[in-house]
């Protein structure tokens, strides 16, 4: 969302799954961005697996698992196992092509320093002693 948010000052499922297309390759985690967005929609908004589309088996359902643990076998009806290993490699990957083109695009650079500052973020303070 960040992300999608820093380049279009827009956070739409539009803008994220183009964010995710132009630099992650999900391929390597088997799923894709309709799949991930809606995993995100049932995690942020509902705190569980199940986002209005997968309830109405529009989308499939995603479960993370953690590496080295393999996943089950027995796959559930309209469900899907992801890697969380797997997505987090994909997206530090798709975070240092994004960094390289912002290195090379003044305008890209100049968007997403304007929208950088519309975003709520923790900036490190000095203590000053008296």
């Amino acid at each position: 969302d960040t992300m999608a948010f820093l380049v279009t000052g827009n956070n739409s499922s539009k803008d994220f799954k183009e964010w995710l297309n132009k630099y992650v390759d999900l391929s390597i985690v088997g799923i894709n961005t309709d799949e991930l967005w809606e995993h995100r929609n049932a995690l942020l908004h509902m705190t569980t697996l199940d986002s209005r589309k997968v309830r109405q088996g529009k989308i499939v359902r995603l479960f993370p698992y953690k590496e080295p643990a393999e996943f089950p076998r027995d796959l559930l009806n309209n469900s899907k196992f992801y890697s969380i290993d797997n997505l987090w490699h994909a997206l530090t990957e798709g975070f240092d092509k994004f960094v390289k083109d912002i290195e090379s695009n003044e305008e890209l650079k100049r968007v997403i320093e304007s929208n950088w500052k519309k975003i709520v973020y923790d900036e490190p303070t000095v203590l000053v002693k008296s």
